[in-house]
């Protein structure tokens, strides 16, 4: 063919081709999808289009196609067609990626392209929000396909949802009123633990706050609700993803060191535990000098070292009838074990599905809940045994206030 993109008839019958029908719940391309993964990351959507490339593309085996933590540039092909009047809209399910860019064929010849991404503005944006949403204008009758290449620094899946206004409102409500429902939760949580460590309770108390501050940035990122802070903030996120994660776990493990006394009672495990915060900063560090991809591989396995040694130390401590331990072993077991499904599901140990990340954000909530009850417990026992020690003072001044009483009594007699 001579028009800009190459005839793709001849393709029609190896690919299914997505029927959109009104009243459908979102529709996810799936399996339906053809994949090329684009080593080189140069290539244009002309040159993708050419039959010699177009013949290297293949069968998604995923609904949700995962490539982790991957440095090529991803394509992915597939085919719409619709028989009535709706407004569809294509939305991107990963807010964060680097770089989505969409481009639109209709009977042989590009008719539209649209960027979406973490460096990209709102202009083409059928609405203006954290999430991708492209019109796709498609009338009854017609066929489109479409092409769209990823690349991102975070692990990489292919996520997509094609629907009406309607159909994505619906859905945006009962997730924004669950994101927000565990944002309230966590800056309740951030308020009284700050609290109490202006009190001055110990540095303990400012571990967990940061711990706390640092792991809530780390989820507003892959909910896409970093829009919402600062230009600073988003720019240390978008550039340096490794950074923020690897902060809160090391004040997780500084809170851990406190808190359960590692170097006074498991010091093999305290040795383990600043290698790790050794690790973690190594990571930063091979971040900042542009090895984004090594990174953050290294910060996969720096989490889930920090979950077996965190578990670890509580369940030692918790054996040796530490009656803190309960409280951290369940709050911290629920996060970390939550962490690592959401870990091991990049890796395909675990299902990969949308809401992964209500799993992670449960084991959050558990988490700060528990610990907060654990470090109000140990305080109001800190108070008490003050309290008892100084009831035991006074008691043993007053009986020495008594015997003095008395010797002077005798003494006067005498």
């Amino acid at each position: 063919c001579s028009s800009d993109l190459v005839c793709i008839s001849q393709l029609f019958y190896a690919q299914e081709i997505i029927d959109l029908r009104n009243g459908d719940a979102l529709v996810n391309p799936g399996k339906r999808m053809y994949i090329y993964e684009d080593q080189s990351t140069l290539l244009s959507i002309k040159e993708i289009t050419k039959p010699e490339t177009l013949k290297l593309f293949t069968p998604a085996t995923q609904e949700i196609p995962n490539f982790n933590v991957c440095a090529s540039a991803i394509w992915s092909r597939f085919i719409i067609t619709t028989r009535v009047k709706e407004n569809w809209l294509l939305e991107v399910g990963n807010p964060n990626a680097e770089s989505v860019k969409c481009f639109i064929s209709k009977k042989n010849k590009l008719i539209d392209s649209v960027e979406f991404g973490i460096h990209s503005s709102n202009s083409g944006r059928a609405l203006k929000t954290y999430h991708g949403y492209y019109d796709l204008n498609i009338s009854p009758n017609d066929t489109l396909e479409l092409f769209i290449r990823w690349t991102d620094k975070t692990p990489l899946h292919l996520q997509f949802s094609i629907g009406t206004v309607s159909k994505f409102f619906e859905s945006d409500h009962l997730t924004n009123f669950s994101h927000g429902l565990f944002y309230g939760i966590i800056i309740l949580m951030i308020i009284y633990n700050l609290f109490l460590a202006i009190s001055g309770n110990g540095r303990e108390y400012y571990f967990y706050v940061f711990y706390i501050f640092f792991n809530l940035l780390f989820l507003l990122f892959f909910t896409g609700h970093v829009s919402v802070l600062p230009q600073s903030i988003r720019n240390i996120l978008y550039i340096h993803p490794v950074v923020i994660p690897a902060i809160f776990g090391t004040f997780g493990i500084l809170f851990t060191m406190e808190f359960l006394q590692t170097k006074k009672l498991m010091p093999t495990i305290h040795f383990f535990m600043k290698l790790i915060i050794g690790f973690a900063a190594v990571i930063v560090l091979i971040s900042l000098s542009n090895y984004f991809y090594i990174a953050l591989f290294l910060l996969q396995i720096e989490g889930i070292l920090l979950a077996a040694v965190c578990l670890g130390s509580g369940i030692i401590s918790f054996r040796n009838k530490n009656k803190f331990a309960k409280f951290y072993l369940f709050g911290y077991g629920a996060y970390l074990l939550g962490l690592t499904f959401f870990i091991g599901s990049d890796y395909d140990f675990f299902p990969f599905f949308n809401q992964r990340i209500y799993i992670l954000e449960s084991g959050a909530i558990a988490e700060a809940v528990m610990l907060s009850f654990a470090i109000g417990e140990k305080l109001n026992s800190a108070n008490r045994e003050r309290s008892e020690a100084q009831q035991t003072a006074l008691e043993i001044s007053m009986e020495n206030e008594k015997i003095i009483r008395e010797q002077n009594s005798m003494l006067e007699q005498k």
